[in-house]
């Protein structure tokens, strides 16, 4: 049992519905209901009861939802008392995020660092990585989401996903379980330049290598479109599949397995960037993006 599994437990409580605990964790829904069955589980009872008109407290959820509020608030205190004595109790954090990192992931760090670190301003930029390289170059932003993570000072793995294939609906390999990369090789593939040569470089080995990337787009929405159209294939991690959802469009593994990977750097070393850095890190190992063991 940890913290995120207590928080997902009272927003779900709170709310009323799986959907709406969800958006308040940050969470998909099928992540909120992994994460409420594993606290069951771990615990041995059923905390609630899922029905035709919502969700309900069981006898013993309702205990345990009233011990789980008090814990939250009491680390709430223990966080804004603990930032302060360390000196962090205000200041600001400009951080730069290309598109690609979903909104979820976003909103769950920000809020977080919000919590722990109350009287420190978060001020959000979202760019291009080219745009975010050279904001962190220029020093307009302290930190920064990139895919290769070379040159900087401070650099911490942010996420890591596995690249799933994006085919039109009535493609050769539309019924296929998984993709063999040899048979894309002749596909024309639409994506972004960067993180095709970022995904080459972190899969070396793989045949993903030998694909060519035919059009190159800045938005993931472009590519979907494109590939709705018939124009082509794209990749995407599989954490966006929920956000790039298309009638038109199939969703496959690619075999063998490729990995897409993220860091946050920084150029600066201040007590911030680090603090900033570091629970960013925790709370995607905590939340599923990134391997524990990373």
């Amino acid at each position: 049992m940890n913290l995120g599994q207590l928080e997902v437990f009272v927003a779900i409580a709170n709310s009323g519905s799986l959907k709406k605990g969800a958006e308040a964790v940050g969470l998909t829904h099928s992540a909120v209901s992994y994460s409420l069955s594993k606290l069951e589980a771990e615990l041995g009872v059923k905390l609630l009861d899922r029905g035709k008109h919502g969700i309900t407290l069981t006898r013993i959820g309702e205990v345990v939802l009233s011990h789980a509020r008090n814990i939250i608030t009491e680390l709430e205190i223990i966080r804004q008392q603990t930032s302060r004595e360390r000196g962090l109790h205000v200041g600001k954090i400009r951080f730069a995020c290309v598109p690609q990192v979903p909104s979820r992931l976003l909103t769950g760090i920000i809020r977080e660092f919000q919590h722990q670190y109350p009287d420190i301003e978060v001020v959000l930029f979202q760019g291009h990585e080219t745009e975010v390289l050279e904001w962190l170059d220029n020093r307009l932003v302290d930190a920064g989401t990139v895919m290769q993570p070379n040159g900087y000072p401070l650099a911490v793995p942010f996420l890591e996903d596995q690249i799933y294939v994006l085919l039109p609906k009535d493609h050769r390999l539309a019924q296929e379980p998984r993709v063999g990369l040899q048979y894309l090789e002749n596909e024309p593939l639409i994506g972004r330049s960067r993180e095709v040569e970022a995904t080459t470089e972190l899969n070396p080995t793989s045949a993903f290598r030998t694909l060519q990337l035919q059009y190159q787009v800045t938005e993931t929405q472009t590519a979907v479109a494109m590939v709705a159209e018939g124009m082509g294939i794209t990749m995407v991690p599989r954490m966006v599949l929920e956000d790039v959802a298309d009638e038109k469009i199939v969703s496959k593994p690619l075999h063998p397995k490729v990995t897409m990977r993220a860091f946050l750097v920084a150029n600066v070393d201040s007590p911030i960037t680090n603090a900033f850095l570091n629970l960013a890190q925790v709370w995607t190992k905590t939340h599923g993006y990134l391997p524990p063991d990373t």
